[in-house]
């Protein structure tokens, strides 16, 4: 799997896991995440899905625009990325440090201490209103405080103990609990407030925890002191003493005022930073590894061991990512390992204790469809790209989601594929709702509906076309890349040579010749496609001829704007050439801006650009 494609892989796993994190039950551990957006951060440093906070609003909850966007902390994991923080940030004197709150972000605001709105994160911008189930919680004021403040749901371990005996996971049963349209159990939820962010009177850290402590919110343990102290006594004795489940220390600049001066990045303030705990760790024996098959074609090694209790719950699997890390640590069956702490039921297997026979050799065969396997890096894939069932799925699945048909799910298409009406993506388009019915556990009704939904996606713009198709070495950029080089039509695109290709800024040579192989492999299928789909003309309006970059920190989504970029018929570039026509940059001093008025192109500011397509 080429750059391109593994950028798109990550970012799809990253949204969809903070959709489940968000909404209290995680599919996949802390620490896996975090390791994928380490290694989208590698690849793709600029990403959006980087930015992100928390995830979507998707409920029966009233929404809420947040009057201050609910941002999140950047980490640090080492004594050692503590102190070059520190140094980045000019601390001079001792910072203050207080809790990491493992539990639901919420806003509340307060007209002389009665509870007039709770809200929840949501992503950073819009939450949800969760007011009628906050007003139950333990840690509102007890004294006539009016503004608002920011705090943490939690669930203690006495409360969940007494009250939900059956529950694993403080985080996921507070996160469920929270949002229960019926309010059940609310009352045994507190609320830990962290933040005044209207009606604050103080201009230090330590001062405006003394602040909300006086109006009676409960508030995190805090000290003014030395941060990689303090995390090494959490790590050895205070953090197993606390009712409640802290996943490191925040380390925030003692001064308010410095910190507002700092600002923030991607709605990530620069002058805090989460300084997290080394993973809680067990060792147990490796019983089996098995290889399942991915989507892209990669075949990844997933861990049996003998069952452990981690962060409350029993596990006994873990994925081992590729053959790369299998070699890296030595593990193969009959080994023992330690198994980190994730947070939730997926754990992850970080060393070797004692080794086992012999190291885990990778499968010359893929499993799903018996092809030979090779090896691409440190990466297992399948050799049969057209016929394996894993993949076709994969890639039937990604269709269907990259086009908006949502309702399909990994069961129906995995029914669709395993009975063979289903092949390629173009075979969707000629099921009929007899066939749809005909699947196992599938009525008429659902049958009809799945078939509406889906033919009612027929129309669909060039991007998001090529974006559905899984073209290997075409992600998102790629495609931005290609439209901005004049390619604005299927035909056109089909139709470029390799020195075409090659000529466009940021694909080189292999990207090059994956994708003229791709298309033209792929004729007959873009061909059947075309039978079904219409792809939509290029757009013509306020944009057309003109050409943007965007860089530095905007108000908006980069996404969004340069969605209106194209909506408006004009193109979107990832670097300053000569042929761009405007640079919109929050900051005139950065070397992209530097090099747009070495070659005379205009730089103009996010409002700027709002005003010149007509939006402000």
């Amino acid at each position: 799997m080429d750059r391109d494609a593994r950028i798109h892989e990550l970012e799809t796993a990253i949204s969809a896991a903070a959709v489940t994190y968000e909404a209290g039950s995680p599919t996949v551990s802390d620490e896996l995440f975090d390791a994928w957006k380490d290694e989208l951060r590698d690849l793709h440093a600029i990403s959006e899905v980087l930015g992100a906070i928390g995830a979507p609003v998707n409920s029966e909850w009233v929404k809420v625009k947040h009057k201050h966007p609910m941002g999140s902390l950047d980490k640090v994991n080492h004594p050692e990325e503590m102190r070059e923080w520190l140094e980045s940030v000019n601390c001079t004197e001792l910072p203050f440090v207080t809790e990491k709150l493992d539990g639901i972000s919420v806003g509340l605001s307060f007209r002389k201490g009665a509870l007039v709105q709770a809200w929840t994160r949501g992503d950073g911008k819009v939450g949800e209103d969760i007011t009628r189930n906050v007003a139950k919680m333990k840690g509102l004021p007890t004294k006539p405080f009016t503004g608002r403040v920011r705090g943490e749901i939690i669930l203690t371990k006495s409360d969940m103990s007494a009250h939900f005996p059956e529950a694993a996971n403080p985080r996921n049963t507070a996160a469920g609990t929270a949002k229960r349209l019926d309010g059940a159990k609310c009352q045994h939820l507190t609320i830990l407030t962290y933040e005044i962010v209207e009606g604050r009177k103080s201009y230090t850290e330590e001062a405006q925890f003394q602040e909300l402590a006086s109006y009676g919110f409960r508030v995190p343990t805090y000290k003014v002191c030395d941060p990689i102290e303090a995390w090494q006594m959490y790590q050895a004795s205070t953090r197993a003493s606390l009712d409640y489940d802290i996943d490191g220390l925040v380390v925030r600049l003692n001064s308010l005022t410095a910190q507002e001066g700092l600002g923030s990045k991607n709605l990530r303030p620069l002058g805090a930073v989460a300084f997290k705990f080394v993973a809680e760790s067990k060792e147990t024996l490796i019983e089996a590894i098995l290889w399942q098959t991915g989507g892209s074609g990669r075949i990844t090694p997933v861990a049996q061991f003998e069952p452990v209790t981690l962060g409350g719950a029993t596990v006994v699997n873990a994925s081992l990512y590729n053959i790369g890390y299998i070699r890296q640590l030595g593990l193969g069956v009959g080994c023992k390992a330690l198994v980190a702490r994730a947070g939730d039921v997926i754990p992850r297997v970080t060393a070797l204790t004692v080794p086992g026979p012999e190291v885990e050799t990778y499968p010359t065969h893929c499993l799903s469809c018996g092809a030979p396997t090779a090896v691409e890096g440190d990466y297992i894939v399948c050799t049969n790209t057209v016929k394996c069932p894993a993949q076709i799925k994969g890639r039937v699945l990604s269709w269907v989601s990259d086009i908006g048909v949502l309702e399909w799910g990994d069961t129906l298409v995995e029914k669709l594929v395993s009975s063979g009406k289903v092949s390629s993506v173009a075979d969707l388009y000629a099921l009929t709702k007899e066939d749809l019915g005909s699947l196992e556990r599938m009525g008429d009704r659902s049958a009809e509906k799945a078939w509406e939904t889906l033919n009612s996606k027929t129309e669909l713009t060039l991007d998001v076309y090529l974006g559905a198709l899984s073209i290997p070495s075409i992600g998102s950029s790629t495609i931005r890349s290609i439209m901005a080089a004049g390619n604005r039509t299927l035909n056109s695109i089909q139709g470029m040579t390799l020195e075409q290709v090659q000529a466009i800024e940021g694909i080189g040579p292999t990207k090059s010749r994956t994708i003229v192989g791709w298309l033209k492999s792929h004729a007959d299928l873009l061909d059947r496609l075309g039978q079904s789909i219409q792809i939509l003309e290029p757009v013509q309006g306020v944009c057309t001829g003109s050409s943007f970059c965007f860089t530095g920190e905007m108000s908006m989504k980069r996404s969004d704007l340069e969605a209106m970029v194209l909506d408006g018929g004009g193109e979107v570039k990832s670097s300053v050439t000569k042929n761009l026509t405007y640079l919109v940059a929050s900051d005139s001093t950065t070397s992209k801006a530097v090099k747009a008025a070495k070659y005379g192109t205009k730089v103009i500011t996010e409002s700027d650009f709002l005003t010149l397509i007509g939006k402000v």
